[in-house]
C-alpha cells in the first residue's frame, strides 16, 4: 500500500481508540462516525500527506492484509450472546437503495409473515405486502443526552490538543456538532427497536451507512445474525472495508480475493451474486424491432449502448468516443445514464451530445436498460455492474477505463479496455465487423463470467443464506 493508503486507514483505527470510551450500551459510538468524509477536509488532507504524519499513529496498517485484522481486534470484544430465540423473529431488510432488490424480488422471496422492511421514516405502512417498521418511532428525547456525549467528547479532543488532526478546529466542530447528535439520536432509537422487536436476521445493502452499522453491531449484541449484500462493483477499498456482519455475500471469485487480501476470513465471505440479476435468466424482453422503432433507431445499423457513470467518466471524452465511432456512418450510439444522474439531473451535456448528431440517442426512463441491452451489438462501461449484466446477456463488454483498481481486481481482457476515445472506438467498430475478433471477445467473456458470476438463480442462494444463520425461510 502507498503511504497515504496506510496512513488513512492507521488513522482510523487509532480514532476508533481514541474515542472508544465514548459509549451507549457497551457500545463505541465512534463506529458511526463516516471516517473517510473528514479525509476530505482539506485541512486534514494537508496534515495526512505530510512527510513524518505516521510518527503520530498508534496502529500501524502497512499491508493491506492487516485491514480487517485491525478492526476485528476493536469489534470482537463486543458482548456477542448465543441467541436461542431467533426462529420467532423476522428478517429485517434496510437500505432498499443499495439493496437495489426488484418487486419480484420482494414478491419471490420474502414472505409477509418472515419479514420486515424498516426506514427512517415512511407515509405507508407496508411495501408489496411486507410490513414497514419506522425508525422515527423508537426516537426518544434525547437532548440531554447528547450535551453530555458533547461535554465528555470535548474532553477526550481536548487529551488531544497536540494530535495533528484531531485537534483541528473543523475537524472538532464536524464531530461535535454535526455528527454526534445525529449518531446519539438513532443509536438509542436502533437499542429501542431491537429491545421491542423480535429480529431473526438483518439484511443490509452496505456497510457505510451509519444506521446500516448500527443494525449490524446491535444485533451483534443481541446475538442476531447480520448479511451485508454486495450492490455493485468495488472500486475502490473505501466503503467496502472493514467488514462488520457475520457474512458478506460477494457477487463472484474476484471479491472474494478482495476481501481475503484485506484479511477478511474465507468463512465470512459468500458467493451469491445478487437477486436483481435473476430476471436477466428468467424474463422475457422487448424485441429488437419493436425497441429500435420505439427509440428512432435504423434495424439496418449496428448499435453500440454507453452505459456512464456520474463524476468519474469525463465528458470530453465521452464526446471524443462518440465522434470517432460517427466516423462509422454504419453505428448508431445509445448513451444510458446512470440512474443518479437521472436523479440528480445531470443530464445537460448529453443532451447537448444528442442535439449535434441524430446518431446518438439519450434514454432516460424507458425503455429500462434491460430492454435495451440484448439487442445492441457492443456495450461500453467505464466500471459498473452494466458490464455484468451486459455479459450476462451474451453482450461483448468493452471498458472506458485502464485495468486498474484501488478495490477488486477484475481480470478482463487487456484488448478489451482502453481509457483513450480513438483506440477504444477502433475496437468497439471491429467487433461490429470482424467475425474472429468477435469470437475471441466471446470466449473472453466466458472465461470472466464463469469467475465474476458463477450462478444464475441468485434470490435462493440468498434465501438458503440467510436459513443457515437464522434457521428462518425468508419465503413460504
Amino acid at each position: 500500500m502507498e503511504i497515504v493508503k496506510r496512513n488513512s486507514w492507521s488513522l482510523y483505527l487509532d480514532f476508533i481508540d481514541a474515542f472508544s470510551s465514548l459509549t451507549y450500551k457497551g457500545i463505541s459510538i465512534s463506529w458511526f462516525v463516516y471516517y473517510w468524509n473528514y479525509l476530505r477536509i482539506k485541512e486534514v488532507n494537508e496534515e495526512l500527506i505530510k512527510p513524518g504524519f505516521e510518527q503520530c499513529l498508534k496502529n500501524k496498517v502497512l499491508t493491506k492484509k492487516q485491514i480487517q485484522s485491525g478492526f476485528n481486534r476493536v469489534m470482537d470484544p463486543i458482548e456477542d450472546h448465543v441467541n436461542h430465540n431467533l426462529k420467532d423473529g423476522k428478517i429485517l431488510l434496510y437500505d432498499e437503495s443499495n439493496l437495489r432488490f426488484t418487486p419480484n424480488n420482494y414478491l419471490e422471496y420474502f414472505d409477509s409473515s418472515t419479514t420486515v422492511i424498516l426506514r427512517k421514516t415512511a407515509k405507508i405502512n407496508s411495501y408489496l405486502g411486507i410490513p414497514i417498521d419506522k425508525i422515527e418511532d423508537y426516537k426518544n428525547n434525547v437532548e440531554g443526552l447528547i450535551e453530555e456525549y458533547k461535554i465528555k467528547a470535548k474532553k477526550l479532543l481536548h487529551s488531544y490538543k497536540n494530535h495533528p488532526i484531531f485537534s483541528l478546529p473543523v475537524f472538532q466542530k464536524r464531530f461535535i456538532k454535526r455528527e454526534l447528535p445525529e449518531i446519539v439520536t438513532y443509536l438509542v432509537a436502533i437499542v429501542n427497536y431491537f429491545e421491542r422487536r423480535s429480529i431473526s436476521c438483518v439484511l443490509v445493502g452496505g456497510e457505510v451507512d451509519y444506521i446500516s452499522r448500527m443494525l449490524i453491531i446491535v444485533a451483534k449484541t443481541k446475538g442476531i445474525p447480520s448479511i451485508c449484500l454486495q450492490h455493485g462493483i468495488i472500486g475502490s477499498d473505501r466503503g467496502w472495508l472493514p467488514i462488520l456482519s457475520t457474512k458478506v455475500a460477494a457477487f463472484g471469485q474476484f471479491e472474494t480475493k478482495f476481501y481475503q487480501d484485506a484479511g477478511v476470513p474465507k468463512e465470512r465471505i459468500e458467493i451469491i451474486g445478487h437477486p436483481r440479476f435473476d430476471r436477466i435468466f428468467t424474463e422475457k424482453y422487448m424485441g429488437k424491432h419493436y425497441l429500435y422503432k420505439k427509440i428512432g433507431i435504423s434495424p439496418n445499423k449496428k448499435t453500440v449502448l454507453i452505459t456512464t457513470q456520474p463524476v468519474i467518466l469525463d465528458l470530453g471524452k465521452l464526446r471524443r468516443l462518440i465522434k470517432c465511432l460517427l466516423q462509422d456512418k454504419n453505428i448508431e450510439v445509445i448513451i444510458k445514464p446512470h440512474p443518479t444522474e437521472i436523479r440528480r439531473n445531470m443530464l445537460e451535456g448529453y443532451r447537448r451530445l444528442v442535439k449535434e448528431n441524430t446518431s446518438i440517442k439519450l434514454i432516460e426512463f424507458d425503455p429500462e436498460l434491460y430492454n435495451i441491452i440484448p439487442n445492441v451489438d457492443v456495450v461500453c462501461v467505464y466500471n459498473s455492474t452494466t458490464g455484468i449484466e451486459a455479459m450476462l446477456f451474451g453482450k461483448p463488454v468493452v471498458y472506458f477505463r485502464g485495468n486498474s483498481s484501488e478495490g477488486a481486481h477484475y481480470d478482463y481482457c487487456d484488448k478489451l479496455i482502453k481509457p483513450n476515445p480513438m483506440p477504444l472506438a477502433n475496437i468497439i467498430i471491429k467487433l461490429t465487423t470482424d467475425r474472429k475478433f468477435q469470437q475471441y471477445a466471446a470466449r473472453q467473456r466466458k472465461a470472466f463470467i464463469s469467475k465474476a458470476y458463477p450462478q444464475q438463480i441468485s434470490g435462493k442462494k440468498l434465501s438458503d443464506l440467510i436459513y443457515t444463520l437464522s434457521g428462518v425461510r425468508s419465503y413460504l
